[in-house]
């Protein structure tokens, strides 16, 4: 548990909201997966709500 207890207090007190741990808007979310799918050589359409369907990856 030395890995989850260090990550927990490396966070702890970084949100002004009093979350547990930092969290992207999803649109901050659609960016990041956008560069990463130029990254990775993917040229459609990419967006969180995606990854919830697996025929749009096949």
């Amino acid at each position: 548990m030395e890995i989850p207890l260090a990550i927990l207090e490396k966070y702890k007190g970084m949100d002004a909201n009093g979350k547990l741990l930092p969290l992207l808007t999803q649109e901050s979310m659609n960016i990041h997966l956008k560069k990463m799918a130029v990254m990775c050589g993917i040229n459609r359409p990419i967006s969180f709500h995606c990854g919830r369907h697996i025929n749009f990856w096949l």
